[in-house]
């Protein structure tokens, strides 16, 4: 009874909240476990990208003795552990945002102003993204032929880390809100992120002796918020407003993204094809 220390010992993989905010580092790796988390087999290490949601999608021609095969007739009841899964593993990735974004503005202080910005800009980033995706997985679409559905109950867009239940909100407050988190994450990234968009003060600093910066298109960068905002504006139905958002992929001479060629990445010998497109990629984890 008197070895209440003992009994307060911390798994190696586990770290407290309270202990993981207490530097610095901690944020930043607070912030590389939420890409972690969104690397799940059940969610987008395989389920939301190359099986369950490309079945739904009709990308296979599968035979009966596939274990999708009942997916692709979208018979649902077979499925339900996937489902309840990708809703699962999603907003448990958006609580440890909300928990990262929470920490961050009461401690302040301990980031360098740089560095608050981008993690701050990739956190409020991710969420709209992910809320972006379980709107178009459990919500309604084709708002522009049929705007009632803006009016429809979904999902939560859940922005506190808390026990409460948060409410289900219509499709529009929904995209409302993921236009409103990445707003904010644009205005950080224009000045503060690799690829920034204005310029910056001669006394403008980078911190990146940890390489943090390093490679940043494997994490939720300034493209990526426009590439996410033009995809709400098409969801809504928005399509002008979607163009001008990605007026800087097509309109300039030399883009941003670059395009794949044909001839020196796909017709190639099949070591040096590059079939992900990766020169294309604007964000991935």
């Amino acid at each position: 009874t008197g070895c209440q220390d003992w009994l307060d010992v911390q798994p190696k993989t586990e770290i407290k909240q309270d202990k993981m905010f207490e530097t610095e580092s901690g944020f930043k790796d607070a912030l590389i476990g939420a890409y972690m988390l969104m690397t799940d087999s059940m969610t987008y290490g395989r389920e939301m990208t190359v099986t369950f949601l490309d079945v739904l999608g009709q990308q296979y021609e599968l035979k009966s003795q596939n274990k999708y095969y009942y997916a692709k007739s979208y018979d649902y009841s077979r499925f339900k552990s996937t489902i309840d899964n990708i809703w699962i593993k999603n907003y448990r990735t958006i609580a440890n945002l909300n928990a990262l974004l929470e920490a961050l503005e009461e401690k302040k202080e301990i980031l360098h102003p740089t560095n608050y910005a981008n993690i701050k800009a990739e956190a409020l980033g991710l969420r709209a993204f992910l809320h972006l995706d379980l709107l178009r997985m459990f919500g309604y679409g084709n708002c522009a032929a049929q705007p009632t559905n803006l009016q429809k109950l979904c999902i939560p867009y859940v922005t506190e880390y808390s026990k409460k239940i948060s409410e289900q909100l219509t499709v529009k407050k929904v995209l409302d809100h993921i236009q409103a988190d990445l707003t904010v994450a644009e205005r950080l990234l224009s000045y503060y992120g690799v690829y920034n968009q204005e310029t910056q003060d001669p006394d403008y600093e980078l911190p990146n002796d940890d390489g943090f910066y390093n490679n940043r298109r494997s994490r939720f960068n300034y493209y990526a918020v426009k590439a996410t905002q033009a995809r709400a504006y098409m969801w809504e139905g928005k399509y002008p407003e979607a163009l001008k958002c990605v007026e800087k992929f097509i309109s300039q001479s030399n883009p941003p993204i670059a395009w794949v060629n044909a001839n020196t990445d796909i017709h190639v010998e099949s070591k040096k094809q590059d079939l992900t497109y990766t020169k294309e990629h604007i964000f991935y984890v």
